[in-house]
């Protein structure tokens, strides 16, 4: 399970520096990383087949 923490956590960094050169503020962007978050999964109570999930659609929009 740490292992997803820490890659929905490497890709919400690198999503708000993508965002950032894109010409959004970071505490804007990482308002959005939250949101992002809480729509894949429950930050207070995640599993595993939740947190895959971010990571997909983080990754998603990384690659956008």
């Amino acid at each position: 399970m740490n292992k997803l923490l820490n890659e929905i956590l490497s890709l919400s960094q690198k999503l708000i520096l993508k965002w950032n050169t894109e010409g959004v503020s970071v505490k804007e962007g990482e308002g959005a990383v939250l949101e992002v978050i809480k729509e894949y999964m429950n930050p207070q109570n995640p599993n595993v087949g939740d947190m895959q999930e971010c990571i997909v659609g983080l990754n998603e929009l990384l690659n956008k």
